[in-house]
């Protein structure tokens, strides 16, 4: 458990708070104020200096924390997937300020970003009774970057804008993928309630 921290950053790559191959953590009543990510999940493995006999990240909660962010990501599931998730939420949480520039159009408030050569899927994600209050942006976005793996099960739910430059954003970078194969790295994903 980590609770009621103050974490203030401004430079690039000052990444907030990072839960990396994690098994149930909980991280509640934060604010973050960074030049990068926000709060954020990673699954490195043996990528990450982790033997192979690790459990894999499950089960992690993030609740009543508040992120300001400069540049990527306020929070998410955000690049590195080189090995399973399953039952990450983001719940009560607000975004007061992602004030991302038009040369960071990759970056959002709310994220599932896939990237590095990862085959692994993540699922059970869960982004629930969020305020963004602005944002440079798209709110949401779902990217595939260099051959990132399969996501599935994702629920996106009770999420108030105030200002953002789109609602969702979809991309894929590499350019080899097809809508059909896109189709099948990406299922069930449910957004109830997005204003």
């Amino acid at each position: 458990l980590a609770e009621w921290n103050l974490m203030l950053g401004y430079r690039n790559y000052s990444d907030g708070f990072i839960y990396s191959d994690c098994v149930n953590a909980t991280a509640r009543n934060m604010f973050i104020r960074t030049g990068d990510d926000g709060l954020e999940v990673k699954a490195l493995g043996t990528y990450g200096g982790y033997t192979p006999d690790y459990e894999k990240a499950t089960n992690i909660l993030f609740e009543k924390c508040s992120v300001w962010n400069d540049a990527a990501a306020a929070m998410g599931m955000i690049y590195e997937n080189y090995t399973p998730v399953d039952g990450v939420i983001f719940r009560d949480c607000s975004v007061g300020f992602s004030t991302i520039g038009s040369s960071n159009a990759n970056n959002a408030p709310l994220n599932v970003r896939l990237t590095y050569p990862g085959t692994a899927l993540w699922k059970n994600i869960t982004f629930e009774d969020i305020e963004v209050y602005e944002c440079g942006q798209s709110a949401f976005t779902l990217e595939w970057h260099l051959n990132g793996g399969k996501v599935e099960n994702v629920l996106v739910k009770n999420i108030t804008v105030k200002r953002a430059a789109a609602a969702i954003r979809v991309a894929e970078d590499t350019g080899k993928y097809s809508d059909a194969t896109l189709a099948n790295l990406c299922k069930n994903f449910v957004f109830e309630n997005f204003v």
